[in-house]
């Protein structure tokens, strides 16, 4: 039985900017799942410095950035979170 699974979703724009990997631990009493999503690099260095110093202080709000997933990606989804799930179960 394997003890971690790990998938890597690439958003639909097809820039690796925008993605997140999903690992799922089987860890046969406590199974979790943790979903990393990659952080944007906007800017040059200084405009990068100046958005982490205004998030450390709270200042404004905190920058997002999307990974867009097509049908085909959720069902990919869907179907790795299922698969895993029901191994899990007792």
């Amino acid at each position: 039985m394997d003890i971690m699974k790990q998938k890597v979703f690439i958003c639909d724009c097809h820039s690796v900017a925008h993605q997140f990997v999903i690992d799922y631990y089987n860890d046969d009493d406590d199974p979790e799942v943790y979903v990393s999503i990659r952080l944007n690099s906007f800017g040059n260095v200084f405009q990068r410095l100046w958005r982490a110093l205004k998030y450390v202080v709270k200042v404004g709000d905190a920058d997002y950035s999307e990974v867009i997933l097509n049908e085909d990606k959720q069902k990919e989804l869907i179907k790795f979170l299922q698969k895993n799930e029901k191994r899990t179960r007792p």
